[in-house]
């Protein structure tokens, strides 16, 4: 196995500490100005360093943007991986907890969650298919805990990818519609009503259950 020198690794620390700089004042820029309005100059000014040198980090400005929505994406697969290991113990359990962190995690990030949906358009289209992929992989650790819990018997087993959407979207809306939902509820409080929510779309029978004779 070939080993890093310690020049090595600084030098590469070095360049993900700029990378990260630089997207970070890009962020600030796309969200104000949005990502076709906005130019490599002036994120370059914002940085106080050279376009050239902007370019020496991204190859593009759309390779900024699609290093945003990685960072993201990495940031929630990582947020509702420790429910799994709820699954088998307790598979409700595991999925209050994937609520809780869900919608805290969008709490804290609300800006980002309202940033993707209205940029994710301006990546080129190979980029937005491997992003729209990424979507359904976080959605499918949800998927999963609901898998479990419909292999022991929980909860009915039909339609888990769709309820598993619908589970997705309760964090979502603390982001897109806070403004109506702070009227009603501090950030706990609407936690715990996703939670009750996400049981009762769980608990909730399909048609096709119904006609199989499933108990009411």
């Amino acid at each position: 196995m070939t080993k890093t020198s310690p020049r090595s690794r600084r030098r590469s620390e070095l360049v993900e500490e700029r990378q990260a700089q630089i997207a970070e004042h890009a962020f600030a820029l796309f969200s104000a100005k949005g990502f076709e309005r906005t130019t490599v100059r002036e994120i370059a000014d914002s940085v106080g360093i050279s376009v050239g040198l902007i370019f020496n980090y991204f190859p593009s400005k759309a390779a900024i943007l699609k290093y945003l929505f990685d960072g993201l994406h990495q940031q929630i697969e990582a947020t509702f991986r420790p429910a799994t290991f709820q699954v088998g113990a307790d598979p409700r359990r595991a999925l209050e907890q994937a609520v809780e962190s869900w919608v805290t995690w969008v709490d804290q990030h609300h800006r980002e969650v309202l940033f993707s949906y209205r940029e994710s358009h301006s990546l080129p289209p190979s980029e937005r298919r491997a992003l729209e992929t990424r979507e359904l992989g976080v959605t499918d650790i949800v998927t999963s805990i609901l898998s479990a819990g419909a292999e022991e018997g929980v909860w009915d087993p039909d339609h888990l990818s769709p309820k598993a959407n619908a589970i997705m979207v309760l964090g979502h809306m603390w982001a897109f519609r806070h403004w109506a939902f702070a009227k009603h509820f501090e950030l706990e409080e609407y936690i715990q009503f996703a939670k009750r929510l996400a049981l009762q779309i769980m608990s909730a029978q399909t048609q096709s259950a119904v006609a199989n004779g499933a108990p009411k």
